[in-house]
């Protein structure tokens, strides 16, 4: 359960270091944990079983497999309206950033603004 004031985040994102750093990152404030870190559509929904209790969700657009991460956000808002999904992406593409607000992400962040500006991983 989240106690009041406290934060727990989701992270799907492909980019091991990428997704390890967004951790690390968040988890140094004391009231963030990053319970669920997924590499996949597949990954996150089965620990999101584990750990139910989200309060936020970065996504990346792009995931390795045949779901994408605009498949998770559709999926994520099928089941909850009150998690707040961030999208992660190396795209400047409208349709990419029409197709996410559309599904229910809230943001878009550049993946630029993190890791040095590599996307790694898939785009």
């Amino acid at each position: 359960m989240i106690r009041p004031g406290q934060l727990h985040i989701g992270i799907i994102e492909d980019n091991l270091d990428l997704q390890q750093n967004l951790a690390e990152y968040l988890e140094a404030h004391p009231d963030t944990l990053c319970p669920v870190q997924a590499t996949d559509y597949e990954s996150f929904f089965a620990q999101w079983k584990i750990h139910p209790h989200l309060n936020m969700i970065l996504c990346d657009i792009n995931l390795p497999g045949e779901r994408s991460g605009i498949d998770c956000v559709r999926t994520i808002r099928r089941q909850s309206h009150e998690i707040d999904i961030i999208m992660l992406t190396v795209h400047d593409n409208e349709d990419y950033i029409f197709d996410a607000l559309y599904a229910g992400a809230k943001w878009l962040l550049a993946k630029r603004q993190f890791a040095g500006g590599s996307s790694g991983g898939h785009p």
